[in-house]
Order: C-alpha cells, then structure tokens, then sequence
C-alpha cells in the first residue's frame, strides 16, 4: 500500500510538473533570431565607424540588421574554428557576441483573473535554457581556445527587465540563469563583485530576452575616451598628436599637460616614444597619472611652472617633439598679460625643443592673435634667427570645436623657408572636407583605420596584483615560524 501510495504521488507531481512547463512555455517562445550581435562603436547609423562596421559584417555574414545600437547577423561558415577567424577580422565594433538564448516573453495579465499567475525566476532560467544553442556556443569558445571555470549573468539593463518580468524575478533570474549553466557545463557561479572567467549578458529589447556570450572584442583605448579622467575628445586630441608625427625612440612633451589627454592619446597609438608632461597644478596631475596607469603606460611627470624662465626641468634642445594646449584665459585664468604668457611659454618650449624637432599648439581663434603676436615677440627677444632659420608655422588647421568655438592647430617647425602656412594638415590626405561635421568624420574615420583585429573577449579574467599573491604566502611564512618556536620553547622547557 505504501508502495502504491508513493508512486501515485510521484506520478502525479510529474503530471503537475508538465503542466506547469505547458504553461510556462504559453508566456515563453522562441524568438526568431540572428547568431551574432556586434555592439557598434559609436552613436548614430549614419556614423563613419558605423558604415565601416557593417561592410565588415556584410563580408563575413549575412543577414545583417540594425537595432538600437547593434547589428544582428548570422556567420559564414560551419567550421567554428572558421568562423571565429572571419569574424576577428572584424575591425571597427565593440564586440561580438553569440547569442546563446532568444525568447519572447508574454508576461500575464495580472488585472485579468482569468489569466495563469506568474512563473518564477527558476522556472523561467530552466525555460530559457531548454530553447539555448549551448552547443553552438560551447564550440565557438572551444574554436578560441577559451576555457572556462566560472561564469556569471550581467545586465545594465535591470529597469526594462524588471518592467518585463516584474522586480522580483528579474532580480533572481541572474542567479537561476548561472545555476543552470552550473548544472550544464559545471561552470561554478560567481556572485557580484566576484571576479569571474565568463560573464554573459542579459540583454532586453522590448519583449525578447537574449542571452549573449561574449566572443571577441576591441581594446577600449583604441575605441577612445573611456579614461578616468577625461578632458578634450578623444578625435581632436589625436587629431593633434597625429599633427606630431612621433616616432619610436623620440622624446615627446606637454609642457601644460593638465589631464594629460593628448598625452595619453598619442601613447594609445604611438606607445614605443617616451611621454613626458609637466603642469603648475599637482591635481591635475595626478589625474594625468592615472589615466596612463589606465592605458598601462609609463609617462614621466614634473609638477613645474613652464612659464618662467628656466621652468621647465629638462636640459636645452632634450625633447624631439612639443605639444601643448595653453589656457584660453576661460576656464583656467591668467593674470596679467596673456601676449606675456603666450611669450614665456614659447620662450621655454623653444629652449627645450631641438631645432629639427616640432611643436604643434592648439588654441582658439579668439586667442589666435594673441598667440601670434606672441610668437613674433618670441623670435625678436630669443634671437631665434639663425643662419637664416627659425620657428615658423607651416600649418594652420581651423576646425568647429563646438558650435560657438572654433579650435586652431598649429604646427610649428624649425626652418629657413617663409612660405604660406597651409590650411590642411599633411596626414589628413586629399578631399579632406574644409570642416564642419564632415571633418570630424573625416578624422574618425582616419583614427579608425589603424583598429587592430578584434581579440578574445575574457571580460571576468581580472589581473591579479602581485602583492596580492605574496600578502597570503608571506602571512602562512610568519604563522610557520611562529609555530616553530612556540615548539622549540616549548621542549626547551621539557
């Protein structure tokens, strides 16, 4: 009797359990969808990167679409290890993702008390994992030689997914969704804040839940700005140290580094020169300090006043390139004079600088006149003209920085010649617009050219600090000794 007993009951919370996915499966559907997402770079489908990235992908797949950021596509190819290799290819995205799971999600009417109740958390993670392409994801990470320990579910979208699903389970499905991959690849969860070898993202839009796994991706720097401190746009600040032209080996200086963005602009392109920067302002440079320890980049710094004679703390004609954004008498004031401390600054940069080096200055047309008549004061007080040589401007780019503020690149060299100052800059090649939008695109697609192939994308692969390593070996060490003489001590006694 007992026997039967437990077997009806089993039989029936069998039955229950089927019923229960039946119903499930009314408010959960497989979403028609794509393989691959790649996130775009920049805002804007119209944007230069963006019609990039999608020839790329048009090359390497099909089916390619937009949505809110995103292009949607299926790979060429059967071959994993084939198809991996096509789409690092790829150049000018963020990252490419597969798409594990595409659901669409009816979530019930709640005012309606007709309507089945909701489904939890957990039963919505089993749901979502059933309809999965794990296979298919499983060979794409084996195709990039990604071995994987521990996992976790990610979303920046929690207001939409707590719209969808209501706060409490989209709280919970993070967890659910890991314990699931637990219980399907042995991948241990990693709760937040834990650093882990796999994070994949839950991604909403409108009411088709996805989840992706990270694939591929491009080096944050390259994509530009994303430091610490950020100061002027990544564009115009590489815009400007690409006006430098550096070289391995040469010797580059901000004498009015402040933030330091150029500076760290031109290591994220030019990393194999030495990067120096000086600054009034201890602030601003400690700010300047942590964005080149953001790009893992040395830079030597000197907190110095570059306008007084002598100021700058290098030797004479030391520095191979000089380049500098000097105060527009706006958010950084000036007493006194501003000719007077345009005149001072390039006294010191033409001290420093040697005579087959180069400078590029970046100012405003507001200030430019000032700027100028510094420059000639300059030559007049240093006697800067030698044999018939001397600092001259051989480029004069305007460009609408904002749409009130119109920036001015100067590139000076040292030279005999006295001809026109070109309007163009020599690296920005013919057809280049006269401004506008359309220079600015123009630069960004420029700055793209040089993208590096996109590389494997292991986001939860923290660095570990080596202090970090040796803090718990050291601590074991002087628990041992310890240990040792409390024995010693001990039988001693004895």
């Amino acid at each position: 009797m007992r026997l039967r007993h437990r077997l009806r009951n089993a039989a029936g919370l069998a039955v229950a359990a089927q019923l229960l996915r039946c119903q499930l499966h009314l408010f959960v559907l497989p979403a028609l969808s794509t393989k691959y997402s790649a996130i775009q770079a920049c805002h804007g489908q119209n944007a230069s990167l963006n019609r990039m990235a999608r020839a790329e992908l048009e090359a390497v797949g099909r089916h390619v679409h937009c949505a809110r950021g995103r292009f949607y596509f299926d790979a060429v190819g059967t071959d994993g290890r084939h198809v991996v290799q096509a789409l690092s290819e790829v150049r000018h995205v963020r990252s490419i993702r597969r798409i594990a799971v595409s659901v669409e999600v009816r979530p019930p009417d709640r005012s309606n008390p007709a309507d089945p109740p909701t489904f939890s958390a957990g039963q919505l993670a089993e749901a979502m994992d059933s309809f999965g392409h794990w296979d298919d994801v499983e060979g794409d990470l084996r195709a990039l030689n990604i071995s994987v320990r521990s996992c976790c579910v990610v979303s920046r979208q929690f207001q939409q997914l707590a719209r969808l699903l209501t706060a409490d389970v989209a709280h919970e499905l993070h967890r659910e969704l890991a314990l699931c991959l637990q219980r399907r690849f042995g991948w241990h969860p990693c709760g937040r804040g834990r650093s882990a070898d796999l994070a994949l993202h839950l991604h909403v839009e409108g009411s088709t839940l996805r989840v992706e796994v990270p694939l591929l991706r491009q080096q944050k720097a390259k994509l530009g700005g994303g430091f610490p401190h950020q100061g002027m746009h990544h564009v115009e600040a590489w815009a400007i140290a690409r006006s430098l032209d550096v070289q391995p080996g040469e010797t580059v200086l901000d004498p009015m580094c402040g933030k330091g963005t150029i500076l760290a602009e031109a290591a994220v392109w030019w990393p194999r020169a030495i990067y120096v920067g000086c600054d009034a302002d201890a602030l601003q440079l400690e700010h300047c300090r942590r964005n080149f320890e953001w790009l893992e980049q040395s830079v030597v710094l000197h907190q110095a006043n570059t306008t007084q004679p002598g100021g700058t703390p290098l030797r004479d004609a030391s520095v191979d390139k000089v380049v500098v954004a000097p105060p527009w008498d706006r958010q950084f004031g000036i007493s006194g004079s501003l000719v007077a401390f345009y005149q001072q600054m390039l006294q010191e940069i033409f001290r420093v600088v040697r005579p087959g080096g180069r400078v590029v200055v970046f100012a405003s047309r507001r200030v430019l006149p000032k700027l100028l008549e510094a420059l000639n004061r300059s030559y007049a007080s240093q006697g800067a003209v030698k044999a018939g040589a001397s600092w001259r401007i051989t480029a004069q780019r305007s460009f609408a920085l904002t749409r009130a503020t119109t920036g001015v690149i100067l590139v000076l060299r040292f030279t005999p010649e006295c001809s026109e100052a070109s309007r163009f800059l020599s690296w920005e090649g013919r057809g280049a617009p006269e401004g506008g939008r359309e220079l600015y695109e123009h630069w960004r697609q420029l700055r793209a050219q040089g993208f590096p192939r996109l590389e494997v994308a292991l986001p939860g692969l923290a660095k570990v600090d080596s202090s970090a390593k040796t803090a718990p070996a050291l601590r074991l060490l002087v628990a041992l000794i310890f240990c040792a003489g409390v024995v010693l001590g001990l039988r001693s006694r004895v």
